[in-house]
């Protein structure tokens, strides 16, 4: 049996290889047939750009495929879009609203301190400035670029459904290794063990926060959805997710799972009310199945769950995070302004202290300011009463998907992979939206304004 799924595994291995080319060729067909549809919107180029962004959007959770240590298989398709983007963001400017000053000011700021952590720390001043550069990429450029072009409730609605359609594709990689119909974890990763499984993500955890942040906005699109072949689809993606957080093994990600999906059900319960009982018979459904074709015993599709309850012993791994934590205080307390250097910035297994043994208060002020505007732009974009209810109610879930890496973040080391930051993306576009709507608003009343002067 070993030999068969390794086999299928080395099969869809060789077309992972090829990904990045037949990935071009579809997105070049979707660019001249956005730019067909779309042709008064978007200009060729811009078409082009959409399409490769989706194409980034597309492998953003796919973190465990990588060219090489620092290079993930999304960031080809980011350079391409920067490299259409940045000359026209450099002689025309961003598309209005699209950049608030809080997002200017945290970028600049960041990008100074993590720089000055990371030269000010010898000799590992290569080592620091390459995770300085990870780091700010994702925290400022994947944002950026998202922001560019989805300025439109179209967009809006691609890139979100594109994310969260390949986040459930790689939480069914996860799915069939635990299946043993593949081995993606073991191919990916090296990792031996065959009780807890990463899909297409570099690690068990990883593959957790990916399901966890995706499921507030595929339950949203679930509960809102009117098509009875969309409502089946976003079905499918969710009981995916749900199924992902479980074969990983997360203790943090189930508990942090739950916790979204509660507060969600309190925020947007009208909404996934009528619905939700059917979905979590389906679920309850697809994790027997799973369950018990499982050529391991059932009771392995909950182990994350029984490592959450103590049911199964953890203590060397708390131990170890214990004594990552301590070391993290201790660096803080010796370097509290600037850090002791980047290149920490993911060894605590919590990211608040990661930001501050790495960067100092500087960097852990900073991202404190970034979040809490993120969470403030979510918050009036889901109260603004010209954007549609569908983007309002976008926008919560949206914010939801930041909590739950922020809730998760207490016990995990995730800070610079791409697809953390893809929500403030959309946010940030989103915005942009919404102001081109306010303006036209405000356009459309002056001059329904009746003409008062006299002859």
């Amino acid at each position: 049996m070993l030999g068969t799924t390794l086999d299928i595994t080395l099969l869809l291995a060789g077309l992972l290889d090829h990904l990045p080319a037949l990935l071009m060729v579809l997105l070049a067909a979707f660019a001249l047939f956005w730019h067909s549809r779309f042709g008064e919107d978007l200009s060729a180029l811009s078409a082009i750009a959409v399409a490769l962004l989706a194409g980034a959007l597309a492998t953003v959770t796919m973190n465990g495929v990588r060219p090489s240590a620092h290079v993930a298989l999304t960031d080809a398709f980011l350079l391409a879009v920067a490299i259409i983007t940045l000359p026209r963001l450099a002689f025309f400017g961003p598309p209005s609203g699209a950049l608030p000053g809080w997002f200017v000011a945290c970028s600049l700021l960041m990008s100074v301190f993590a720089v000055l952590s990371s030269i000010g720390v010898q000799p590992d001043t290569r080592t620091n400035l390459i995770a300085a550069a990870e780091f700010l990429t994702a925290l400022v450029g994947v944002p950026l670029l998202i922001s560019m072009y989805a300025t439109s409730a179209e967009r809006l609605a691609l890139f979100s459904n594109v994310w969260i359609a390949f986040a459930a594709l790689n939480a069914l990689a996860g799915v069939t290794d635990f299946l043993k119909i593949t081995a993606f974890s073991l191919l990916l990763t090296g990792d031996t063990r065959s009780d807890r499984f990463s899909g297409l993500s570099s690690h068990p955890n990883h593959l957790a926060l990916v399901c966890a942040m995706a499921l507030p906005v595929a339950l949203f699109y679930f509960g809102n959805s009117r098509r009875l072949v969309a409502r089946l689809a976003l079905a499918a993606e969710v009981i995916l997710l749900l199924l992902g957080v479980l074969v990983s093994g997360s203790r943090a990600g189930i508990a942090c799972s739950a916790v979204v999906i509660v507060i969600q059900m309190l925020f947007q319960g009208r909404i996934l009310r009528s619905r939700i009982v059917v979905l979590a018979a389906l679920a309850v459904f697809a994790g027997v199945w799973v369950a018990a074709s499982s050529e391991t015993r059932s009771a392995d599709l909950l182990r994350g769950l029984h490592r959450l309850t103590g049911e199964e012993s953890v203590g060397a791994s708390d131990a170890e995070r214990i004594e990552m934590y301590d070391r993290a205080i201790t660096d803080f307390k010796e370097s509290p302004l600037l850090g002791t250097g980047m290149r920490n910035v993911r060894h605590a297994h919590n990211i608040y202290l990661q930001l501050a043994q790495s960067g100092g208060i500087d960097v852990l002020g900073t991202f404190a300011v970034y979040i809490a505007a993120t969470f403030y732009l979510a918050w009036k974009l889901s109260l603004d009463k010209l954007l549609n209810t569908s983007l309002r109610g976008l926008a919560l879930a949206l914010a939801f998907s930041v909590g739950a890496w922020l809730i998760q973040g207490l016990w995990q080391n995730a800070v610079y992979d791409r697809y953390l930051y893809v929500p403030v993306g959309l946010l940030l576009g989103m915005r942009s939206f919404a102001t081109a709507r306010t303006s036209d608003h405000e356009s459309s009343r002056t001059n329904d304004r009746p003409d008062t002067r006299a002859a």
